[in-house]
């Protein structure tokens, strides 16, 4: 009898689990992270296990968010991108939020929007660097997102943006440029 009862419980769980009012079932095809660099389409399908996140950072005292895609079968050293994201108040949808834009982050400035990529032979390529930390020099990079829906469970958006690179530990940062263009994001959402 007891086995019944916690099988019972068991199957309760997971059908009340499972349930969703507001959406239907979401399959990987539903969510994608997709771009061109230099011209050529690179579509990483959406994995309901690896959410966009937004949370409140109270070390810094800013809101934050990262979204991330990948191609099938990548470790994130390869065929990967993330862009990282910051703002003193909750995102809104239509609103474009940019790199050279910057954030007080404690009592240092730092990128509202960054983004890193990774291509298929692991080379990476960034935008991080911010133009009014370096007035002696030309800073290229450039990255922005916007929101188009933030909603419970899901999130939607497009982001842009010129990297450079590719970054390597002993030399540095290259000086070769990535054109992100005609980026679009819709990923599950976790809100913190």
């Amino acid at each position: 009898m007891k086995s019944k009862i916690i099988f019972i419980l068991f199957l309760c769980a997971g059908l009340f689990f499972s349930c969703n009012q507001d959406e239907g079932p979401k399959t990987s095809n539903e969510y994608f992270v997709k771009f061109n660099v230099n011209n050529a389409n690179v579509n990483f399908p959406g994995n309901p296990s690896q959410p966009a996140t937004f949370f409140y950072d109270p070390n810094g005292e800013v809101y934050a968010g990262i979204i991330q895609g990948f191609a099938q079968g990548s470790n994130g050293t390869k065929n990967a991108i993330q862009i990282s994201f910051y703002n003193e108040e909750e995102f809104e949808i239509n609103k474009t939020y940019e790199l050279q834009n910057p954030i007080l982050y404690n009592t240092s400035t730092v990128p509202r929007v960054s983004i890193t990529y990774f291509d298929a032979e692991g080379k990476i390529f960034n935008a991080v660097v911010l133009q009014q930390d370096n007035t002696a020099i030309m800073v290229k990079d450039r990255a922005s997102i916007r929101f188009k829906n933030i909603g419970n469970s899901t999130i939607e958006g497009t982001f842009e943006g010129l990297l450079m690179g590719p970054f390597d530990v002993a030399s540095g940062r290259g000086n070769e440029e990535r054109l992100i263009a005609s980026g679009e994001f819709k990923l599950p959402l976790i809100k913190n």
